[in-house]
């Protein structure tokens, strides 16, 4: 068998693409590639990024079928004593209204049969694999010799991350009926100061003590320049999200892609909520409000009070909107903090996260040096189709002061795409793209298509008013795609929906398709195998028995052949909630998940000697220490079996299984040994 080695992205940094105004500048940055062997010892380093050297590409993801992940920005662990962790609690039953739970075996064996052979779409290079036979065995040959394990260190206390079964209310996270107590207690024309997330310095940092003096806490209507402050001016719009002094541009280029949906942000800003003086009758406005964010598989509600850092009482230290009374952006920013634990714990991020927990959707993304050549077309289409886009530039060596290139970008920052067109001109047609900086000035590309371009004095008035082209320092602007391919390093397309074929368009118009969540964690001693390095260990992993009942429908014209008695399937493994623990030093693990055939009892788990002659027929790839990884897969009818698992055993942590399908399935935990009880299994009737 081979030996799994996992990939481990290093980036170093501290300012994160932060506005020049609050003090960022050239900073050195190393981005470095290690490759662990199964003890954890560095084997190998490859500085991959580093200043200076501007024709690095990044790291050298693991594909996937639309591109690989982005890469995830790390923060140093602080030498931290913990306390043991508490013993988890039993979960929740979900409410059977909604859902219709998994209640042990229920499925007739002699209606499906597993087929012997290899089945899947991916065969994963980190499962050992030393022979491709179809015949869905593997031919015994010699193990590599691992390396001797090192001298273990002296233990130290941890403490396992908080999952989803823990106490909500220590996650930032509350309801309609604990808001409405506070409200009543408060007594008439009192306002609400928010006890779980309060005005002071520990709301805002957690790796300082002593910080600015000038930093004071403002009410809306305390704060200089503001005259009517209100919730929404005008509705919304991405010229309301603006960054401030903290380098969260990965969360509001998110917030600003998804402001064309007026729907969703009704549902991430619930509407009837007023601010100082907006409200009808008395008692409208009493300093508390509420938004919506998904969260480990679930919409939650996060409540805050309006009480706003400021510097000496002038604008919000963070985001902010163009409108000095408008306020929605910077109170979303505040629950999205509390709910993380504090502001500092937003910053530096992936745009991938934050779409997700602000659509519920599927988030993946294109590497630019290797996206396919029709990349401008499925994003075209993807843009039509209700998905949502941001983009990030690594930093390079021709950096002004203030980290900004001859052409006006800024290195190691996000941004919004906010529009996807061919604009038709008096010298042909070109495919453009419209692009946003959060810092929402005059730092914008300076190139062809720029704003002060010549070449747009070659369209017709028509067709600039057709696809919105203005001439303002807002930080929009307009860029061909070659100069966008070749200025940016990825691309991150987030779909309301699964997408079967990896074409970046949720697969839901025409079809029906369904959800199963799976929650759980990896526990020491117990189900945290690690990877299939140690056979033995990796069948103590969390197992989860999947039934595909039947095919999807196929249609000759649109469906190629071979996909005809299969069902499509896509599977997403998400470690939570690791973000709210930095302040621990806890960081992201590196994680993946293999879809293997059933045995021959499918409700029996897979044990040592089955991993030892079988390949998966799906994996998602190798071990990578970002927040979700996927799988795709074409399968046949019949029994299979779902493997979570980390690089390293002995790593503890939450998860989240979604499963979609385009037929109804049947999904159960498959018990080990200890008889855990730490999974929640339910499959919804429509996503």
């Amino acid at each position: 068998m081979g030996i799994c080695y996992s990939t481990e992205v290093v980036r170093s940094t501290d300012d994160d693409g932060a506005p020049p105004e609050v003090g960022a500048g050239t900073t050195r940055r190393i981005l470095i590639k290690r490759y662990k062997d199964p003890f954890g010892r560095v084997v190998k380093e490859e500085i991959i990024h580093l200043d200076g050297d501007a024709d690095d590409d990044f790291p050298d993801f693991p594909e996937l079928n639309i591109g690989p992940k982005p890469k995830p920005r790390l923060e140093p662990r602080p030498q931290l004593r913990l306390q043991p962790a508490e013993p988890q609690p039993q979960p929740k039953p979900q409410p059977r209204r909604q859902l219709h739970k998994i209640q042990g075996p229920a499925w007739d064996d002699k209606k499906l049969h597993p087929q012997r052979g290899r089945t899947g779409s991916t065969i994963s290079r980190d499962s050992g694999i030393v022979d491709e036979a179809d015949d869905g065995l593997l031919k015994w040959k010699e193990k590599e010799k691992l390396a001797p394990k090192p001298p273990e260190a002296p233990e130290q206390e941890e403490t396992q991350p908080r999952d989803d079964l823990a106490d909500e209310d220590d996650l930032g996270v509350t309801n309609y009926k604990r808001m409405k107590s506070q409200i009543l207690a408060m007594g008439p024309g009192a306002l609400y100061s928010d006890p779980d997330f309060p005005a002071r310095p520990a709301s805002l940092f957690y790796s300082q003590q002593n910080i600015d003096p000038r930093i004071v806490w403002k009410r809306p209507q305390e704060i200089m320049g503001v005259t009517q402050p209100r919730l929404l001016v005008d509705g919304i719009s991405r010229d309301d999200v603006i960054q401030g002094m903290l380098g969260d541009c990965w969360f509001l280029v998110s917030l600003a892609a998804i402001c064309r949906d007026s729907a969703l942000m009704e549902k991430v800003v619930p509407r009837d909520q007023y601010m100082w003086q907006e409200g009808e009758g008395e008692g409208s406005y009493v300093g508390m409000f509420h938004f919506k964010f998904w969260r480990y598989g679930k919409w939650v509600d996060t409540i805050v009070d309006d009480m706003l850092p400021t510097m000496a009482g002038q604008q919000p230290m963070y985001c902010r909107s163009s409108d000095p009374n408008e306020f929605w952006s910077a109170l979303v920013e505040k629950a999205y903090a509390k709910l993380r634990g504090s502001y500092e714990a937003l910053n530096g991020g992936q745009a991938i996260d934050a779409l997700e927990d602000l659509t519920g959707g599927m988030a993946e993304s294109y590497d630019l040096k290797k996206a396919p050549g029709n990349l401008y077309q499925i994003m075209r289409r993807a843009f039509k189709k209700r998905a949502f886009f941001t983009t990030s530039k690594k930093t390079t060596q021709a950096l002004t002061q203030h980290g900004v290139t001859a052409q006006g970008l800024v290195g190691g920052h996000a941004y919004s795409i906010t529009s996807v067109h061919i604009v038709h001109s008096n010298f042909g047609d070109f495919p453009l793209v419209r692009i946003r900086n959060p810092w929402g000035d005059g730092t914008e590309w300076t190139g062809d298509w720029s704003d002060s371009s010549p070449l747009w004095n070659r369209v017709p008035q028509h067709e600039r008013d057709r696809i919105g082209f203005t001439d303002k320092d807002d930080g929009e602007f307009w860029m061909d795609f070659k100069d966008f391919c070749q200025h940016f390093t990825e691309v991150t397309i987030c779909t309301i929906g699964p997408d079967f074929d990896a074409d970046a368009i949720a697969d839901v118009d025409n079809r029906e398709w369904h959800q199963a969540n799976i929650k759980g964690f990896w526990e020491k001693g117990t189900s945290a195998g690690g990877c299939r390095n140690n056979i033995k260990a990796y069948a103590t992993n969390p197992q989860f028995a999947l039934r595909i009942l039947e095919p999807d429908e196929w249609d000759p014209e649109i469906d190629p052949p071979e996909d005809k008695g299969k069902c499509k399937v896509v599977v997403a493994l998400m470690q939570e909630h690791r973000r709210s623990q930095r302040h621990l030093g806890v960081r992201n693990l590196q994680i993946g998940v293999h879809v293997y055939k059933a045995g021959k009892d499918p409700h029996e788990r897979l044990q040592q000697k089955y991993f030892m002659y079988h390949r998966d027929v799906a994996s998602s790839g190798s071990y990578i220490n970002l927040r979700e990884v996927f799988l795709r897969a074409n399968l046949e009818p019949g029994e299979y079996v779902i493997v979570p698992s980390t690089f390293g055993a002995e790593e503890q942590g939450s998860f989240l299984i979604r499963i979609f399908t385009e037929k109804n399935i049947e999904v159960k935990p498959l018990r080990n040994q200890f008889n855990m009880y730490s999974y929640n299994c339910y499959v919804q009737d429509k996503w």
